[in-house]
């Protein structure tokens, strides 16, 4: 059975490997033929940063104008179904920018203590063009045990501008 899990996208002015705790989300509806038909938006804005967070047709759009302290000021994650240990999946995702940069994504827990719970780091380029982007990782627990471990599809942002996404999936492997 599947239990709930959410994907993040994180808007970040530099990258690392944990990720700091959350304040309380903000819940947005988003409109596609993908995940984020069916899904909510939930999002987080550190004080001191400012985004904004949209529907734009069948995308969604993530818009820094100030980070944070933190390297993770600005995030935003999907409500997807949960990931069951041991299962292979594919995440697959259309994304462009508003400039050339980098952008990185991880599997990992959502709550706190933070860890990697299926898919290690990766950094991949994000241009002004859509641009299709797949991974394959094998779901675990994140060593906190069995059970309970919401695990989260994790998208860093590097720089400020505006990062868009599009037809999002995560299925498990055949």
């Amino acid at each position: 059975m599947f239990k709930p899990v959410a994907l993040a996208f994180v808007t970040m002015l530099s990258f690392s490997g944990v990720v700091a705790a959350p304040a309380p989300p903000v819940t947005t509806k988003a409109a596609s033929p993908d995940l984020l038909k069916d899904a909510g938006w939930e999002h987080y804005v550190e004080a001191g940063a400012s985004a904004d967070f949209q529907r734009e047709g069948k995308q969604f759009r993530i818009k820094t104008t100030q980070t944070g302290n933190r390297t993770d000021s600005v995030q935003a994650w999907l409500a997807l179904p949960s990931l069951q240990d041991g299962t292979k999946y594919t995440l697959t995702f259309d994304a462009k920018a508003d400039r050339e940069s980098t952008f990185g994504f991880v599997v990992g827990q959502r709550d706190a203590p933070y860890k990697n719970a299926g898919l290690l780091r990766q950094e991949e380029s994000v241009g002004t063009q859509w641009r299709t982007y797949t991974c394959a990782f094998t779901a675990h627990n994140g060593n906190n045990g069995p059970g309970g471990v919401i695990k989260t599809p994790s998208f860093e942002w590097n720089k400020l501008g505006t990062l868009y996404l599009r037809r999002v999936s995560l299925k498990p492997t055949l």
